[in-house]
């Protein structure tokens, strides 16, 4: 059998040196509107790094067209080529747009809370969001979502303090912002009870506290036993025993939340103020000494189901008053805290499963903050879905809505292939969408060069629209003729 050798005719060299001569084209366009964004806003610097990325991926594109032409792919590869590139993008464009989405709706939530503050706190409050997030790997949606909550428990702290014990938080739950966010805010909370912001000595707190409870999460200990600890210290308790009662009364209540042992603490604490002039400590202690007086009071008060367990917690001798007595003793001091809250956050970073993880979490926010800061990509696709939007609501059908039936339109007015042509639409488009972005700008020279090349683009839109509509009817004469 013979050999079949396939060559590329002539007419593929014309179709690179047509290829080319668009992009001299293109460059043009490009350079005016650079030019034109320069003498309006600072954003031309960026408009013209989007161009030249833009111009180096088509580039990168002739280069394999090249190779095409070499006889690698057929023109129908060359042509599936471009379009993968170009929906490659256009999905890359989506996916940072959808970013940007959602750490916008995060930031302005934290915003809020934050409140009136001056712009330099504002921006000061944002860089430290994002250096929080490349420093613990947490996406920052997620920071901002975590020091959102924040904001509404920092009481006297500044924000910019109030931040310290976020980035303390997160550190400790980098793979969820939700359980970074209960622990935040006990920590903030905890500052009541140890008499200072230091994120160190906090956490430590709720890190003992969480090991002496039942089963505890360190969201429960946040979110019920802190703030079940302060009503007790409220009553004259030292931090370590109105930590340790609530942690010894959910071991004896069996209680892994510590709602049911908090509420029973309360209630202790509010009928056993009288029992004695001091506080919290001396009412327990003479409870415990005299039988009879606990025996009058157990009686008087009403304690419901946590009766037995209160009773215990009054008894000398019995396990749950034994367990108090011997978590606060065991709580830590300030200069424990330290070493405590260092070792702590070591030892669940230590496994090599946990230190895969933390790369790959920031490898990943790498990744995402290079897309918050691309707002050019973020905003094609914005565009590109509101002027979908509206072509919907024209009752334009989705066929005319496609990158492919676009580049047709451009083809058939100038007189192209669809592969030279697939990359002057993207392209026009992209000039398109920076015009409608230079319609917001207060200077009046950017404002109308803009609107002249919107409306030059409108006219072109509106050539393509009736040239294809003249094709199909001649497409569809041709066919009952053949019909005929």
């Amino acid at each position: 059998m013979a050999e079949i050798v396939t060559k590329f005719s002539s007419d593929d060299k014309e179709m690179i040196a047509a290829f080319q001569r668009q992009q001299k084209e293109i460059d043009k366009l490009r350079d005016k509107l650079k030019e034109a964004k320069e003498e309006g806003r600072k954003a031309g610097d960026e408009s013209a790094a989007s161009a030249d990325k833009a111009g180096k991926s088509y580039q990168k594109w002739e280069g394999k067209l090249a190779d095409i032409a070499g006889g690698y792919l057929s023109v129908r590869g060359a042509i599936a080529f471009v379009n993968n590139e170009l929906r490659d993008q256009l999905a890359l464009q989506d996916k940072v747009a959808s970013t940007q989405r959602t750490a916008a709706d995060e930031q302005i939530k934290f915003l809020r809370n934050l409140g009136i503050v001056s712009k330099q706190e504002r921006e000061a409050n944002l860089k430290e969001i994002a250096a929080i997030s490349l420093r613990t790997g947490m996406n920052q949606q997620g920071v901002y979502q975590v020091a959102g909550s924040a904001m509404s428990a920092k009481g006297s702290l500044s924000s910019i303090e109030a931040l310290k014990t976020v980035e303390s938080a997160i550190r400790i739950a980098p793979e969820s912002a939700t359980e970074a966010t209960a622990i935040a805010g006990g920590m903030l909370d905890a500052a009541a009870l140890t008499g200072t912001s230091d994120p160190n000595i906090n956490r430590a707190l709720l890190i003992k506290m969480q090991e002496q409870g039942r089963n505890l999460t360190m969201s429960s200990v946040a979110q019920n036993l802190i703030p079940g600890a302060i009503t007790l210290k409220a009553y004259g308790a030292t931090t370590a025993q109105a930590a340790a009662a609530t942690t010894a009364m959910t071991q004896g209540m069996k209680d892994p939340e510590g709602r049911l042992a908090t509420t029973a603490l309360d209630r202790l604490a509010g009928l056993a103020e009288d029992v004695t002039p001091g506080g919290w400590q001396e009412d327990i202690m003479k409870l415990r000494s005299n039988p009879k007086l606990r025996a009058a009071f157990m009686k008087k008060a009403s304690f419901e189901k946590a009766e037995k367990f209160v009773e215990g917690f009054l008894t000398e001798g019995h396990p749950i008053a034994m367990t108090y007595d011997k978590f606060a003793r065991e709580m830590p001091t300030a200069e424990e805290s330290p070493k405590i809250s260092a070792d702590f956050e070591a030892g669940i970073m230590s496994s090599d499963l946990q230190y895969a993880e933390s790369s790959r979490r920031r490898m990943a926010n790498r990744a995402e903050v290079r897309w918050l800061a691309d707002l050019k990509s973020g905003d094609y696709a914005r565009v590109r879905a509101g002027v979908q939007e509206m072509e919907e609501a024209g009752g334009i059908g989705s066929f005319s809505r496609t990158i492919g039936a676009t580049a047709s339109r451009f083809a058939a007015l100038r007189g192209q292939g669809p592969l030279e042509s697939a990359y002057y639409g993207t392209e026009v488009q992209r000039m398109e969408m920076q015009g409608r972005g230079d319609l917001r700008s207060s200077d009046p020279v950017v404002k109308e060069a803009a609107e002249k090349q919107l409306q030059a683009l409108l006219e072109i839109q509106k050539t393509l629209q009736g040239q294809f509509q003249l094709d199909q009817k001649r497409k569809q004469l041709n066919i009952n003729a053949h019909v005929e």
